[in-house]
């Protein structure tokens, strides 16, 4: 037979759970400002194989004077077409990120997934489908 005892057999019988007295608190995740991501394809339509720059543009969702940075990952429906940074280019006020790819024919729905930073969440382009058409 174990023995248990008295301050551990009170304290479950009680249900309370005992905790170490100088345990830190657990972590807060900070709130994070939204964001908004836009995708955009060019050429539209396109050829089958022909290149096709895949752009999106971050910008925070409340029109704050903070820029969004980090990465951007872009798929074809389920599947990854690649990541990129988001980067401000000189002149610009939002920062973009971009990938070339080339597609097969058909219909392809395109996303984007801005990553988030220490300062902005995490957030999604809405589909696009982009067309490609054979030669």
């Amino acid at each position: 037979m174990k023995k248990v005892s008295l301050l551990a057999a009170v304290g479950l019988a009680l249900g309370i759970a005992l905790a170490a007295p100088n345990a830190a608190p657990a972590p807060q995740d900070p709130v994070k400002d939204a964001s908004a991501t836009a995708l955009a394809a060019s050429p539209a339509p396109s050829i089958a194989n022909q290149q096709v720059t895949l752009t999106v543009s971050v910008r925070p969702r409340d029109g704050a004077g903070e820029v969004p940075t980090g990465m951007v990952e872009f798929f074809d429906a389920a599947s990854s077409l690649g990541i990129a940074p988001l980067m401000l280019r000189e002149g610009e006020t939002v920062p973009t990120a971009s990938i070339v790819v080339s597609l097969s024919a058909g219909s392809h729905p395109l996303g984007a997934t801005y990553k988030g930073d220490g300062r902005f969440d995490v957030s999604l382009s809405s589909p696009l489908m982009h067309i490609v058409n054979n030669p």
